[in-house]
């Protein structure tokens, strides 16, 4: 079984395209688990607009990348078959076989134990949050504010260029151990400085 994007879209094949024709293989996509095709589809439109760019060649695509071999383990665990990754940001095939079936049942409670509520590091977290919150505060309100001074539509401008540059990453981070709490410290810092920097141009209004 095969994993690729195309236009966008995750798809399963056997063999490669050719002549415009596509053999699916069972399970398509419509039999698989929702949550895995949701975080198929999420990923083969984020990887679609990366690929190709500046930013493929640097964190956020690796992230990509990394991100779709991941899920390709989760659908060769699914299936029980060897899923081909072809990775759309490196542009390489990748071999992944299925985990064995000891291996599968760890996975398997590991999965239950996390939906039962395993334990959070909620204090570690919170803290990367609120520490990467306060750089991303201090740093957007500091650059908008300097250039402000000389022209406010360029600063909103670099506002906008600065922030739409981190959501690709933040969208598919947001739910990886670790990186998670820096997304939501980042896009607290992003509201905070918002907040702030309107705050600052009604008074100024006033």
């Amino acid at each position: 079984m095969e994993l690729r994007v195309r236009t966008g879209r995750p798809v399963l094949s056997r063999r490669p395209a050719s002549a415009g024709e596509e053999e699916r293989c069972p399970p398509d996509l419509s039999a698989l688990p929702p949550g895995l095709r949701a975080a198929l589809t999420e990923w083969a439109a984020v990887a679609e607009s990366v690929a190709d760019t500046e930013a493929a060649e640097g964190t956020l695509g690796s992230a990509v990348s990394d991100r779709g071999r991941r899920l390709a383990g989760l659908l060769a665990t699914v299936t029980d078959s060897d899923v081909v990754y072809l990775d759309p940001i490196r542009e390489v095939q990748v071999r992944i076989r299925p985990p064995d079936k000891r291996a599968d049942s760890l996975a398997r409670q590991a999965r239950g134990r996390s939906a039962c509520g395993e334990s959070t590091p909620w204090a570690t977290g919170l803290t990367v949050s609120a520490v990467v919150a306060i750089i991303v505060t201090i740093t957007l309100t500091t650059v908008s504010v300097g250039w402000a001074e000389t022209a406010a539509l360029f600063a909103a401008g670099v506002n906008l260029v600065v922030v739409g540059g981190l959501v690709p990453a933040m969208w598919l981070l947001r739910r990886t151990p670790v990186w998670r709490w820096i997304v939501y410290g980042a896009a607290a810092g992003v509201l905070l400085s918002w907040t702030g920097l309107l705050i600052a141009a009604l008074a100024a209004l006033g």
